[in-house]
């Protein structure tokens, strides 16, 4: 469910089939499926954006640890692998849908936060 509800705010039926980049959806269906993995995840995030001042940077980090993380985890006997296979699903679709800002982050082009 948690990779539907993501799929579905990326590309919504009720608004053309348009939607967000699925970060703040993947991390809610994160904390409700692997909290340790966003607990871990959040401070990283925040010191990319901190350090790069790149919103989308941050975002593709933290999706790109995600299953790293949620995987440690399992072996620690803190989260499943069902939690693995959500965060490796949502993962490639935020990555999809960040295509646009990574072409951007290669090309030099993208906006910082705060511009």
């Amino acid at each position: 469910m948690g990779i539907a509800a993501v799929a579905g705010h990326i590309r919504s039926v009720f608004i053309g089939f348009r939607g967000g980049r699925g970060v703040a959806t993947f991390a809610g269906t994160m904390l409700a499926t692997a909290p340790w993995a966003v607990a871990i995840l959040v401070p990283v995030v925040l010191l990319v954006v901190w350090r790069r001042r790149f919103v989308s940077l941050g975002s593709l980090v933290g999706v790109a640890l995600a299953p790293v993380v949620t995987a440690v985890l399992v072996l620690l006997d803190q989260a499943t692998w069902a939690g693995v296979a959500l965060a490796l699903g949502g993962a490639a679709m935020v990555t999809v849908a960040h295509a646009d800002n990574i072409a951007r982050l290669r090309a030099g082009t993208e906006r910082r936060l705060g511009q």
